[in-house]
C-alpha cells in the first residue's frame, strides 16, 4: 500500500502513503506538474513527486457539484498516464457503482477533463491493462476490448482519419490482449503480451514492422511479458 522513490544510485528517498486501499498504477506528472498521481483499490490520489505527501485537496472520489469528479470502482485503477496538457488518463475497472465508464479523462484538481470523451466513444469496452501517451498527446490503450490496441486522439475521440487508419490497421494483427504498451519518441508503438509474436511494434499509421517482430530475442520470450518501458537511446 506504499510507493517508494529511489535516486539513480538505488537509494529510496521517501515512502509515500496514498491510502485508499492497494496501489495498483502510477504515473508521474509532466513538465511544471510535479506530482505522481497513484491508482489504488479505490481511489486515485496524487503525490508530492519530492516528498511523498498526499495533496489533500485533489480527490476524484464525487460525481457530484460543478465539473464532477468520476467515482472510481471498487476493483481499483489498473492504468494511468499523463499528458503534457495536464490530463490524467485513468483506466477504470468498473462494477454497479461506476457510472463513469472505462477510459475517463481528469484534471490536476481530480475533476472531469473538459471535453474529454470517455471510453473513446464507444471504443473502450473494458478496463484498459496499460495505457501510454505520444508527443502530442494522443493516447493508446490496450485491453480485452475488441482489436485489443486503441488509439484516440488528445480528447479521447476515435473518429478522425488518424486514430481510424490506426486501429483499422492494428485490428488484425493480435491474438490477444497486450499486458502493456508504449510510444516511442518518433511515434513507434510497441505491445508486448501473450499473443502470437509476444512483442511487436507498428507505426503511428499502425503498420507492423515485421522485421522487428522476428528479432531472435523477442522469439525467446516462450510466456510474453508483463510490461515495457523505451529507453531514451531507443532501446526496449
Amino acid at each position: 500500500n506504499a510507493v517508494k522513490k529511489f535516486n539513480s544510485a538505488g537509494t529510496m528517498q521517501w515512502t509515500g502513503s496514498p491510502g485508499a486501499g492497494t496501489v495498483t498504477s502510477l504515473a508521474l506528472g509532466v513538465g511544471a506538474d510535479t506530482s505522481v498521481y497513484v491508482g489504488t483499490s479505490s481511489q486515485i490520489r496524487k503525490l508530492s513527486m519530492s516528498t511523498g505527501t498526499v495533496d489533500a485537496t485533489f480527490t476524484t472520489n464525487t460525481n457530484t457539484g460543478s465539473g464532477a469528479g468520476m467515482t472510481v470502482s471498487n476493483l481499483g485503477v489498473p492504468a494511468l498516464a499523463v499528458q503534457s496538457t495536464g490530463g490524467i488518463i485513468a483506466g477504470i475497472s468498473a462494477n454497479s457503482n461506476n457510472g463513469n465508464g472505462y477510459l475517463v479523462g481528469i484534471n490536476t484538481s481530480g475533476l472531469n477533463l473538459a471535453g474529454f470523451t470517455r471510453n473513446g466513444g464507444t471504443a473502450i469496452t473494458s478496463a484498459p491493462a496499460s495505457i501510454a501517451i505520444d508527443s502530442s498527446n494522443n493516447i493508446y490503450a490496450v485491453g480485452g476490448f475488441s482489436g485489443y490496441l486503441k488509439r484516440m486522439s488528445s480528447t479521447g475521440t476515435t473518429t478522425s482519419t488518424p486514430e481510424t487508419t490506426f486501429n483499422t490497421a492494428v485490428a488484425s494483427k493480435l491474438t490477444a490482449a497486450p499486458k502493456a504498451v508504449a510510444v516511442d519518441s518518433s511515434g513507434r508503438v510497441y505491445v508486448v503480451g501473450d499473443f502470437t509474436g509476444r512483442l511487436k511494434r507498428f507505426s503511428s499509421a499502425g503498420v507492423e514492422d515485421t522485421t522487428f517482430s522476428s528479432n531472435a530475442n523477442i522469439a525467446a520470450l516462450a510466456t510474453g511479458a508483463l510490461a515495457i518501458a523505451i529507453q531514451t537511446d531507443g532501446k526496449v
